[in-house]
C-alpha cells in the first residue's frame, strides 16, 4: 500500500534523527564507574598503551539500518491496520444500509400487495346445486364453488347442512361448528368450479320432515295451488378461505329448493348470504 506524501516525509525525518542519535551515542567514550578514595590516592606505577580499540562502523551502520527498517515496518503495519479497520467499518455500514433498504423494500412490497388484494379481492360463488333423495329421509347432493373476483382464493374449511322448515331460524344452526378441513384447494378467477358435497356430516331427516316434503311434492304434482305456509327445504353453509395476502375470509350461502321448478335457487337472506 502506498503512503501519502506527508506520511512519507514524516517517516524519513524520523529515520534521519534516529540515525544521527545512534551515531552520536556510538562516538561517546564509555563512562568509568565511580572510584573509591583508596583508588584515587593510589598512583599507578605505569601505563602501558598498546592500541586503541577499533570502531566497527560497518556493523554499527548495519544495526542502525535494521532498526530503522523495523521501525518503518511497524509504522507501515500500523497504518495498514488502521486503513483495514476503516475499510471493514465502511463495509459493515454498507451491508447494514443494504439490509435496511431490503427490509424497507420488502415491507413496501408487502403493503402494496395487501392493498392490491384488498381492492381486487377474491369472491366465491356457489352454483349448480343438485340433490338426490328429495322426499326421503336421506338427502345429499353436490354444488360447485367458483371465484368471481380478481385474485386467487385458497379454501380451508367448509360446513353445510340441510334445514327443513317454513322459515330459516334467526340464529344460524351452524354457529360453533368447525366444519371439514380442505387441503390444497385453490380457486382461480374465471377458472372451473370446485365440486363440493353436502351435507358435511351425514344427516337423516325426521319422519315428520320427510312427510312434509313428500306431501308438498305430491300436492304440486296434482296441480293444486301451493300452500301459504308450506314446508321449505334449505341447504345452508359457509366456506372459510384465504386470499393472496393470507387474510382469513368467510362466505356464507343459502339455497332454497323450488318445488315447482325442481331446482335450488339463491335465498336473499343477509344473515345466511354474506362474504366477509
Amino acid at each position: 500500500m502506498n503512503l501519502r506524501g506527508p506520511t512519507r516525509r514524516n517517516v524519513g525525518r524520523a529515520v534521519f534523527w534516529l540515525a544521527l542519535a545512534f551515531l552520536v551515542h556510538a562516538q561517546e567514550p564509555p563512562k568509568e564507574p565511580p572510584r573509591s578514595p583508596a583508588q584515587e590516592n593510589k598512583q599507578p606505577t605505569s601505563v602501558n598503551v598498546t592500541a586503541l580499540p577499533a570502531l566497527n562502523v560497518a556493523k554499527e551502520l548495519a544495526d542502525y539500518v535494521l532498526i530503522c527498517a523495523t521501525v518503518l515496518l511497524v509504522v507501515v503495519g500500523g497504518y495498514q491496520l488502521t486503513v483495514m479497520r476503516k475499510t471493514v467499518k465502511v463495509a459493515q455500514d454498507s451491508a447494514d444500509a443494504a439490509r435496511k433498504s431490503a427490509d424497507a423494500s420488502e415491507r413496501s412490497s408487502g403493503i402494496a400487495q395487501d392493498t392490491f388484494v384488498n381492492t381486487h379481492r377474491p369472491k366465491l360463488v356457489v352454483r349448480f346445486m343438485q340433490a338426490q333423495g328429495i322426499g326421503t329421509t336421506s338427502i345429499n347432493g353436490q354444488f360447485r364453488v367458483f371465484n368471481a373476483g380478481a385474485t386467487k382464493a385458497f379454501l380451508k374449511r367448509i360446513y353445510t347442512e340441510i334445514v327443513v322448515a317454513e322459515y330459516l331460524p334467526a340464529l344460524t344452526p351452524y354457529d360453533g361448528k368447525i366444519g371439514a378441513v380442505l387441503t390444497d384447494v385453490e380457486v382461480v378467477p374465471g377458472g372451473e368450479g370446485k365440486p363440493m358435497d353436502f351435507p358435511t356430516t351425514p344427516q337423516e331427516l325426521t319422519v315428520s320432515h320427510r312427510n312434509s316434503i313428500a306431501n308438498r311434492i305430491d300436492w304440486l304434482k296434482r296441480g293444486l295451488p301451493d300452500e301459504k305456509h308450506a314446508t321449505n327445504l334449505y341447504v345452508i353453509g359457509w366456506i372459510e378461505y384465504l386470499d393472496e395476502a393470507k387474510k382469513v375470509r368467510r362466505m356464507g350461502f343459502c339455497r332454497k329448493y323450488n318445488f315447482q321448478a325442481e331446482r335450488f335457487q339463491r335465498d336473499p337472506d343477509e344473515d345466511y348470504e354474506y362474504d366477509d
